[in-house]
């Protein structure tokens, strides 16, 4: 007999009605003028021109070689079809962030009284890459909003004139956005203490839609690595999540001069996004595997034996398969073969992970899982004592690899749920999804949501 669920009842609610004759105080915000604008930004208007024209003074001698770079707007609150008007001025559209200024004494927030509100205020970062031909579109379109041109904005082109009207600052996205905020600094710090030979690391690239154009950039930054005696290790390209990017290695000695030195040529290179440390995706956990048994209050009866093929599936560290509370519960499958890599006294992770799916708590136990427990191995020990991803691979390769085989292999279609439970503690999420978020997202989508991960 079922049992019956009792409908919890809720209060009627009672919305708080403001009396007749009292004002509820609006904000909005505010922007300077166009003259302070000019002011304002004209400098770095002019600094930005006098940039291109020196790239392009550089690269005369190079035919067929377009100079480039990104620019980074951000503009107070948000203007609508501003993506739209920066193709049409042929900027190539990179991607945006939604981000919060301080306000100051040209963009503050004021209250329908007048008063200024101190606060953040909202705003987004437009990433969009120019080069010599958008600049110039660029700067007849700033002419016309400061009043230097008799002309009207360009059908649409209209966008631009809110984008200056509400655009705290404009400038290059450059080193420091590439490499000094990605964290990899005290990465490859902590990595030079153990004096190795070389390093490997990840670049991403800025995604460019034609192929032609990521064939350059990956030239251009393959021939960079060459002259400092550095290397492309492997190269992946996903134009579905709109990711390109490079697992590199170079001597210690040049990474200790990348640290070094600011006019680096690497660091310094247009075509690339960010660089990070490779193999930073960890998981972690505080026990001892040969003491597990002593951690937890095991249960007398382990139940019975799964019978159904697998429902999850465990992307994670190789656990100890032949554990009694492992043993004939899981389905292990290695086709990398990181087992062999691994001391039992590694195998923390996937174990406590598998044991907490297969049995629950055991503080708590329940009743064990009825099915096959699939266990996918996608990390491998450390030279730093813990498990991580490859380090000559992307975690989006990893992820790729391992959720393609759950979705489109036959014996694996009973699987509905993906437990991942592993960071990357160089990957944060704060603005922007990374590029194993959108793996995940697109492989989800791909195989009609049939595979959940839970992460």
């Amino acid at each position: 007999m079922q049992n019956k669920k009792e409908l919890m009842a809720f209060k009627p609610t009672n919305p708080h009605i403001p009396s007749k004759g009292k004002k509820i105080n609006i904000t909005k915000p505010h922007f300077p003028s166009s003259t302070t604008q000019a002011e304002r930004l004209g400098p770095t208007f002019k600094y930005l021109r006098d940039v291109m024209d020196r790239k392009v003074v550089m690269q005369q001698d190079m035919q067929g070689v377009d100079p480039e770079f990104v620019l980074v707007f951000e503009v107070v609150g948000s203007v609508s079809n501003f993506v739209k008007a920066a193709k049409n001025a042929g900027m190539e559209w990179m991607f945006e962030r939604d981000w919060q200024v301080d306000s100051d004494e040209d963009f503050y927030t004021v209250r329908d009284d007048g008063t200024h509100k101190a606060s953040k205020i909202a705003s987004k970062l437009y990433m969009v890459l120019t080069n010599k031909q958008a600049m110039q579109q660029m700067l007849s379109l700033w002419r016309i909003y400061t009043g230097k041109g008799n002309e009207k904005f360009p059908r649409g082109l209209t966008p631009f004139r809110e984008v200056f009207a509400q655009l705290k600052k404009i400038r290059k996205w450059d080193r420091t956005d590439r490499f000094e905020e990605t964290g990899v600094v005290e990465i490859w710090k902590e990595l030079l203490e153990s004096k190795p030979s070389s390093i490997k690391f990840e670049i991403e690239l800025w995604y460019r839609k034609s192929l032609e154009k990521r064939e350059e950039s990956q030239e251009v930054i393959t021939k960079i690595l060459g002259q400092y005696h550095g290397k492309v290790v492997h190269s992946s390209v996903y134009p579905e999540i709109g990711f390109h990017g490079l697992i590199a290695e170079c001597p210690a000695d040049e990474v200790q001069r990348m640290i070094d030195e600011q006019n680096h040529e690497l660091l310094n290179a247009e075509q690339i996004m960010t660089i990070r440390a490779s193999g930073q995706t960890i998981a972690k956990i505080d026990i001892d595997n040969t003491a597990f048994d002593d951690q937890y209050e095991r249960p007398s009866d382990l139940g019975r034996l799964p019978t159904e093929p697998p429902v999850i599936a465990l992307l994670d560290g190789v656990p100890l398969a032949n554990h009694e509370l492992l043993k004939n519960r899981i389905n292990l499958y290695d086709p990398e073969d990181f087992e062999s890599s691994y001391q039992v006294s590694n195998r923390s992770h996937g174990t406590a992970m598998a044991s907490l799916i297969i049995h629950g708590d055991l503080h708590k136990p329940l009743p064990p899982l009825e099915s096959l427990l699939y266990v996918r191995p996608i990390m491998k020990p450390n030279n730093r004592g813990g498990e991580s991803v490859p380090e000559d691979r992307f975690f989006a390769d990893v992820l790729h690899k391992a959720l393609k085989e759950i979705g489109e292999e036959s014996q694996l279609k009973s699987i509905k749920v993906v437990n991942l439970s592993i960071g990357n503690r160089n990957r944060p999420f704060i603005h922007e999804l990374s590029p194993e978020a959108k793996m995940i997202d697109w492989l989800s989508e791909k195989y009609n949501g049939s595979v959940q991960s839970k992460y």
